[in-house]
């Protein structure tokens, strides 16, 4: 998974029109940053990236760039 299919997931789990999302972006400013979310997230990183995360990782994710990081995509 490159960094545009990860920005294309993230805002599909957001419910974001395209074009939204910067590295920058603060997580928790988004209404739909919840436990859905949070579930659907954990799901793309088992199934695109055969990683399993855990809830606390999730948790401690600020922006997108966080995101990028523990995806390990540049």
């Amino acid at each position: 998974m490159n960094k545009q299919e990860m920005f294309k997931a993230l805002e599909e789990i957001l419910m974001l029109e395209e074009g939204i999302l910067k590295e920058d972006s603060v997580l928790a400013d988004f209404e739909d940053w919840d436990s859905l979310a949070f579930l659907s997230l954990m799901t793309l990183f088992d199934t695109k990236l055969q990683m399993n995360i855990t809830s606390d990782q999730i948790a401690s994710l600020k922006t997108v760039s966080d995101i990028l990081k523990l995806a390990k995509i540049d």
